[in-house]
């Protein structure tokens, strides 16, 4: 995560990247010198260095203050919210290095060292019990997030 960028924004540009993409699942690495979203369809992560995160954070901050919105300009789907939302959360928490898992179903949040995080979809509203929570695949690349 950038020094001058939150993780509620952050989130929130990645989740904004990933829509247009068409996904509903990835893993995101989020760390002070960059933010890594890697997704089933990409053979390869995409990292964003703070400087290239700030300047799509720009740009999608034009999209949303341009007036009339257009196709070319959508509105915030429900990944971009609901990663806002955990942003958000994070920015609350100590500033470190977190691992997000985005399925249709859940996002969990993982820290080195503590107890995964899962939420429900849509809005991070409700936390899931351990019980509710699925096991995170193997196949996600969850246990080394590369950064």
């Amino acid at each position: 995560m950038s020094e001058e960028l939150t993780y509620q924004e952050t989130l929130r540009t990645v989740g904004t990247l990933l829509e247009r993409t068409g996904t509903d699942i990835a893993v995101i690495a989020v760390a002070v010198d960059r933010t890594e979203a890697m997704l089933p369809a990409w053979q390869y992560p995409r990292v964003w260095d703070p400087a290239a995160l700030q300047d799509e954070v720009a740009r999608q901050r034009r999209w949303r203050q341009a007036e009339p919105r257009d196709a070319e300009r959508p509105w915030a789907g429900s990944l971009s919210r609901d990663l806002r939302t955990i942003g958000w959360l994070l920015d609350a928490q100590s500033a470190g290095r977190y691992t997000v898992v985005v399925t249709p179903q859940y996002t969990q949040v993982l820290r080195d060292g503590d107890e995964p995080h899962t939420f429900a979809r849509s809005g991070g509203q409700r936390a899931l019990t351990r019980a509710e929570a699925p096991r995170v695949p193997a196949s996600m690349g969850v246990a080394e997030p590369g950064l």
